[in-house]
């Protein structure tokens, strides 16, 4: 059915309980009205009706035939144009008394309501007792610190959702979903799917990696944006590294400014989780064609960047730091991808603060491919210190790092190279 045929229907968006009304439930509706899910659906219906005047309801529980492995990928492949088609959403919070916040809702915790707080024109509130609580747009500010997601984008303010996707770089959409959770691990990729307006077939038992994996490989194609490697300000641990690894686990030889024992290890290019987009920094993650404007350098001619058997073939600037490690040394990198830290205040959200880039080894077996590299908090070239400068070292483990732009940058500082960046191994498992 064309989006033109399509009948004025609300859509409902909720969090799935016990006893819920199923596809084959409805299909004899002596059954379904013995579920106790039943009230929802019903009640559903019936503001659905009065408040917009709609004559259908679609509704997750009972109108995906979850038996049919083709309608089910369809299903979770087109939810969101589902949602950003609907007269109206409905969002159920089921644990919020009448007159009482609802910041602890459990429906903000999970996946799948990120696109369902997205993606439709309008979207009400409801309590447990479904009595309005209020429209997203009165409860922008709110939502924005709940969520995360700025008030702009939830305010819409005469954008379309696809338009103010398209304004979002691909680090701060990932970080929106970095603080929920799905029941099946792979869910947690496939519930982004419109969100980066990505299709893939779902393959459950790949587990969470595997899934995640695959969609970032898939926006890779479509975008680029290289903020998709912007991740890992803060990574809660090093992950174990393989003895057969071709850059084992080694440690800073010149870190005058930092502990010198810090240890270092190779890291993956990918992020194997949205955990590791954390808002506080991605939310800050803006995209710029424009390198040339920061670091005093030539236009960079490729922006665009592949997938290959080789690892990641991209086209950025490069800074050798006087930075070595592992045994025997090699120097670190940096390596500017074409994104900005914007300032933390709403007032200076615009303005960038620094530049990010990746921490990056050349390998001694290829010349011309690196390896991401792992390590502590704050990467600097020495003891100098900048006034006001408010980041610090600490001991959260890291893969990239932020250039002060008010450190005067010299062009004889960066040469723009292309480059393979490896894939981890443990990436492919």
């Amino acid at each position: 059915m064309s989006a033109r045929s399509l009948p004025c229907y609300a859509i409902l968006s909720h969090c799935w309980g016990e006893g819920e009304v199923l596809f084959a439930d409805v299909q004899d509706l002596s059954v379904a009205r013995q579920k106790p899910g039943w009230m929802k659906v019903e009640k559903a219906c019936w503001s659905a009706r009065r408040i917009f005047q709609c004559d259908w309801l679609w509704d997750d529980t009972c109108c995906i035939d979850k038996s049919s492995s083709a309608e089910l990928s369809e299903a979770i492949n087109s939810m969101y144009a589902w949602y950003e088609s609907a007269e109206a959403c409905l969002a159920y919070l089921h644990d919020v008394e009448d007159g009482s916040a609802f910041d602890d809702s459990r429906w903000f915790t999970r996946g799948w309501t990120l696109q369902e707080l997205i993606a439709p024109r309008t979207l009400i509130f409801f309590s447990k007792s479904w009595n309005q609580i209020g429209n997203r747009q009165a409860y922008a500010r709110e939502l924005e610190q709940i969520t995360g997601i700025d008030a702009g984008a939830l305010r819409n303010l005469g954008w379309t959702p696809a338009d103010l996707l398209s304004g979002r770089s691909v680090a701060e959409r990932m970080s929106w979903a970095s603080r929920r959770e799905t029941t099946r691990p792979e869910d947690m990729a496939y519930c982004l799917l419109g969100i980066f307006g990505v299709n893939m077939p779902p393959i459950y038992g790949e587990g969470e990696a595997g899934a995640f994996r695959r969609l970032q490989l898939e926006i890779i194609q479509r975008t680029n944006d290289r903020s998709i490697l912007a991740w890992g300000h803060s990574i809660p641990e090093l992950e174990p590294w393989s003895s057969g690894s071709p850059l084992p686990s080694y440690q800073s030889q010149s870190l005058e400014s930092l502990d010198s024992h810090r240890l270092w290890a190779p890291g993956r290019m990918l992020s194997p989780s949205p955990t590791y987009f954390p808002p506080t920094r991605n939310k800050r993650t803006k995209i710029t064609s424009d390198m040339s404007r920061w670091l005093s350098i030539q236009p960079i001619r490729e922006l665009h960047y592949t997938h290959t058997n080789a690892g990641l073939r991209i086209q950025l600037p490069l800074r050798r730091t006087s930075i070595t490690i592992g045994s025997p040394p090699r120097h670190l990198y940096y390596g500017a991808l074409g994104c900005l830290f914007t300032g933390d205040s709403e007032l200076k959200r615009d303005e960038p603060d620094g530049i990010v880039a990746l921490l990056l080894v050349r390998t001694m077996e290829e010349p011309g491919v690196y390896v991401c590299v792992q390590g502590c908090n704050k990467v600097r070239d020495g003891p100098r210190r900048w006034r006001g400068d408010p980041y610090r070292p600490g001991d959260t483990p890291t893969r990239v790092t932020t250039i002060p732009i008010r450190e005067p940058i010299r062009a004889a500082d960066w040469k723009v190279s292309t480059i393979y960046i490896a894939t981890n191994e443990t990436e492919d498992d």
